[in-house]
């Protein structure tokens, strides 16, 4: 029988084809200012993981996250659009 891993601080479902969820954030968060880095942080991190945890949920979470950062860019760019088209 396969002894199942469970690991709390570094759960099986943060990695996967040999790459660790948090190499990639580090990767594309790089030069990115502290809220740029943080929203894009998390998006990654429930895109990776939706499969294997929350399903729909991170899912959604993911959405939040990517909402927050379109919502910041279009305030620094002056950017003004029609929120009423959301779900």
């Amino acid at each position: 029988m396969k002894k199942v891993r469970n690991d709390r601080v570094n759960p099986s479902y943060y990695t996967k084809n040999g790459l660790g969820c948090l190499d990639v954030i580090k990767a594309i968060t790089d030069g990115l200012d502290p809220l740029e880095a943080f929203c894009i942080g998390n998006v990654t991190k429930y895109i990776w993981r939706w499969k294997d945890k929350n399903g729909v949920e991170d899912l959604r979470k993911a959405r939040q996250y990517l909402d927050f950062l379109i919502q910041g860019q279009e305030e620094e760019h002056g950017i003004k659009t029609d929120r009423t088209t959301s779900d």
